[in-house]
């Protein structure tokens, strides 16, 4: 129970910081987060996937799940909802 709990927080986290990364770039457009984004030991790349934003696993810390997690698109559904916000979309926890 309490690792499940962790899983969540750790998913919750992760989606927080992309979307407050865009709010210090002023009139966000959804290309503002596109890129590669490192967030603990996981790097995302964000783009698009008409009209919604996307994140997909390009570089994960462990080893043994870099095979079967890179590529994998975990991200999905974020929408403008005006300057710097983002709505919407969901986060998939490979772990959970």
């Amino acid at each position: 129970m309490k690792a499940r709990m962790i899983r969540r927080y750790w998913a919750a986290l992760l989606l927080t910081a992309l979307v407050t990364s865009a709010f210090d770039i002023g009139n966000a457009q959804a290309s503002s987060m596109h890129g590669t984004w490192r967030i603990e030991n996981l790097v995302l790349a964000i783009f698009d996937c008409q009209p919604k934003i996307c994140g997909r696993i390009v570089w994960i810390g462990d080893p043994a799940r870099r095979r079967s997690q890179c590529g994998k698109t975990i991200v999905w559904g974020l929408s403008p909802s005006g300057p710097s916000q983002w709505k919407g979309g969901s986060i998939f926890d490979p772990d959970d």
